[in-house]
Order: C-alpha cells, then sequence, then structure tokens
C-alpha cells in the first residue's frame, strides 16, 4: 500500500491536501480532508484499464462552490434524526424535517 499527499488547494490561508491512496493492484483512491470528500476512485475494467469511477471534480475550487454534494460522506445519523432533533451535552437542537 502506498499513500501519496500533495496540494490541492487553500481554504481561508490553510493547505488542503489530497491524499491518494494505492493498493499493491492499482487501484487508488483520493480523498480530501476538507468534508472527508473522496475525490476519485480509480478502478480496473475488465480489460484491467484503469479510470475513476466517480463523480467529482479536478480542483479543489470546484468543491467550494454549491454542488450536489459531490464525493460527500455522510455523518453517523446518515438522515436518522428523529423528527429533526437531537441533543448534544443536554442541549436539544431542531434541524430542518424537509
Amino acid at each position: 500500500m502506498k499513500i501519496e499527499k500533495r496540494f490541492f488547494g487553500l481554504l481561508n490561508g490553510e493547505i488542503v491536501y489530497l491524499y491518494t491512496l494505492t493498493n499493491d493492484n492499482g487501484f487508488s483512491a483520493q480523498v480530501m480532508p476538507y468534508g472527508a470528500s473522496l475525490v476519485a476512485i480509480y478502478a480496473p475494467d475488465n480489460q484491467q484499464n484503469f479510470s475513476d469511477c466517480i463523480l467529482g471534480f479536478d480542483n479543489f475550487e470546484a468543491f467550494l462552490a454549491p454542488h450536489p454534494c459531490m464525493g460527500a460522506t455522510v455523518g453517523r445519523f446518515a438522515n436518522r434524526l428523529k423528527n429533526g432533533k437531537y441533543t448534544i451535552d443536554g442541549e436539544t437542537f431542531q434541524t430542518s424535517t424537509n
């Protein structure tokens, strides 16, 4: 397994890195810590040609613009908040229920 780290963009003066994780068979995933987003997954077809198989963007700036959550990972509740309410440290929060 190999892990590479490279500059991907800037957010409020902070560097955002892109990490590429590659296994011994060449399968790789690119992830960034901004939103725990998947940027690309390179998988082989039946001819062992690798191509990106997820929708995403080629540059960090595109992730900052409004988009339909490309590459987003879900939180632990994954849309399972009963009646849109949750409690943290005794304080109850109401979220949108649409």
